[in-house]
């Protein structure tokens, strides 16, 4: 079976690794710009429970957070490159009392899904994180969350592709669609590609591949996150912070003398910012909880475009008879549930079935929302 895969970040190389080890013929087309590819410039966390917004898909994400062990170890065996999980867990830092509701429901429902949570006074916090020193009122630490990094994560699933035999080709597609029952690439060159199945899961710029009339309703827009990388030597054992009021987040590095400091969001904006403006407003919020960051260089300032649907859910499944395949909209949570949505879109191109788990996140529901 002849598979094109159109994307190169997490999802699509998942996807692609799996399909090659499942006896596919697989070709990724990677974007020679990818400038801007949320998965290679993410914060890296794997984490569940900030998103309330996503409850219709908690399971998945339960899954998907379970998944990445096996997916670690896979990619360390057949890299070579050693992926680690930072397993600290993450702080949900509580500045004011009228932010109070939303930790409770917070820690209700790490109760419901399982995990396990303990709640600590400010004066108790600086004991697990040296930074935290600043105006809040305690923090609700949730054991299960982690993350990796993915500037080690990237290089890793690229070389385990190679080995699995995966083929990469540098040059856009502009369109996907479906002729005599089998996937059609149109590349910018003019030139047309068939193959059996066509994977898209090129991120925030997937809406705009699937040619018109395949999938009613679907589409995707960027949101566009900015980020600083501050430097800290010697961060280790750190949980990860989040801040409820300012909607931030602190993620150490693993095996880099960086902290990464995120995320503005901005809807629908395409490219580079003008300036790093609402990076550093993300900075100076977070300099309230934690005064000490503001003695840390920065060393870097980028961005990112998180992929996001009408709806605000992930879109994983089939378009029209099924030769064209979608994987993307994952917003905020690529990171986490990237290697799982790879892994479950490969096993449905091969045959397999996985309609209770992704019934939520199917494209289709688009058709039926009216758009």
């Amino acid at each position: 079976m002849r598979v094109a895969v159109v994307g190169d970040g997490l999802v699509g190389l998942s996807a692609a690794l799996h399909l090659s080890r499942g006896g596919a013929e697989v070709v990724v087309y990677a974007r020679p710009d990818t400038i801007g590819q949320a998965s290679q410039v993410a914060a890296g966390m794997l984490g569940v429970m900030a998103e309330r917004e996503w409850a219709p898909i908690d399971r998945l994400m339960v899954e998907a957070r379970r998944y990445w062990k096996e997916f670690a170890d896979l990619l360390t065996s057949e890299s070579g490159i050693e992926v680690r999980i930072g397993e600290e867990g993450t702080f949900f830092v509580l500045q004011r009392e009228e932010e109070r509701p939303h930790l409770v429901e917070l820690n209700r429902r790490t109760v419901r899904l399982g995990f396990s949570s303990e709640w600590f006074e400010r004066d108790e916090c600086e004991e697990l994180h040296p930074l935290l020193t600043g105006q809040f009122i305690g923090a609700l630490l949730v054991l299960e969350e982690g993350w990796v990094n993915p500037r080690r994560v990237y290089p890793a699933l690229v070389q385990a592709c190679e080995e699995a035999g995966v083929r990469t080709v540098s040059e856009e597609v502009v369109q996907v669609g479906v002729r005599g029952g089998h996937a059609e690439l149109l590349l910018e060159s003019g030139e047309r590609v068939e193959a059996d199945g066509a994977l898209v899961a090129a991120g925030a710029w997937s809406g705009d591949l699937i040619e018109p009339g395949l999938a009613e309703g679907f589409s995707t827009h960027p949101v566009r996150g900015q980020y600083l990388l501050l430097r800290s030597p010697g961060h280790v054992g750190w949980p990860v912070v989040r801040s409820v009021a300012e909607l931030a987040y602190l993620v150490p590095s693993l095996g880099a003398d960086y902290l990464y400091l995120g995320a503005s969001v901005e809807e629908k904006q395409w490219g580079p910012p003008e300036d790093f403006s609402a990076a550093f407003r993300v900075l100076d919020g977070m300099t309230r909880v934690m005064p000490g960051l503001a003695e840390l260089e920065v060393t870097e300032r980028g961005y990112g475009l998180r992929p996001a649907t009408p709806d605000g859910l992930p879109a994983i499944g089939p378009l029209g008879e099924g030769a064209v395949y979608v994987a993307t909209g994952h917003y905020r949570n690529g990171v986490l549930m990237g290697p799982l949505t790879g892994k479950l879109a490969a096993e449905e191109i091969l045959g397999e079935d996985h309609g209770e788990l992704l019934g939520p996140v199917r494209p289709a529901r688009f058709a039926s929302q009216g758009g």
